[in-house]
C-alpha cells in the first residue's frame, strides 16, 4: 500500500537514481523505503503472458484450451 511521503530520502530500488521528495507517493519492499512506481521493478523478469480467449475473454491454458 502506497503513502505519501512525508520527507526526502533516497529511493531503495536499484535501477532508480531519483531522490524521494516529500509529496512522492512511496511503498515500502521489506523494509525499504521506493517510489510507488519502483516497487513494482523487482529486477527479475515477469510471469509470461498467455493469449486470451475472444469468445469468453479468459486467459487460454497452457495447453491452449479454455474455459468455453
Amino acid at each position: 500500500m502506497s503513502f505519501v511521503a512525508q520527507f526526502g530520502g533516497r529511493c531503495a530500488a536499484p535501477s532508480c537514481d531519483r531522490p524521494i521528495r516529500s509529496g512522492d507517493e512511496v511503498v515500502y519492499v521489506d523494509q525499504d523505503l521506493v517510489h510507488d512506481e519502483c516497487g513494482l521493478d523487482t529486477g527479475l523478469p515477469g510471469p509470461a503472458t498467455r493469449p486470451i480467449c475472444p469468445k469468453c475473454f479468459t486467459e487460454m491454458s497452457v495447453s491452449g484450451a479454455c474455459v468455453c
